[in-house]
């Protein structure tokens, strides 16, 4: 299961360089405000890229402890 976390983990950590070009917490949560709108093309359909971002980190947090429905 550590490795569906960590797939998930990679994949947020590339959308937000995609969106903020930068890994840097402070650089993103001072420009998230200006990228909340931000559309990502992904299968055919525009998704909001914060949500897909923090849809990833919360899989993979998930995925890392363990929780119901990715424990074995």
């Amino acid at each position: 299961m550590n490795k569906i976390g960590d797939i998930f983990f990679l994949l947020g950590m590339m959308v937000c360089y995609d969106v903020f070009k930068s890994l840097n917490f402070s650089t993103i949560f001072a420009l998230s405000g200006y990228f909340k709108d931000h559309k990502i093309v992904f299968l055919s359909q525009n998704l909001n890229a914060i949500e897909i971002i923090c849809i990833c980190f919360l899989i993979a947090a998930m995925a890392k402890s363990a929780q119901i429905g990715l424990h074995t």
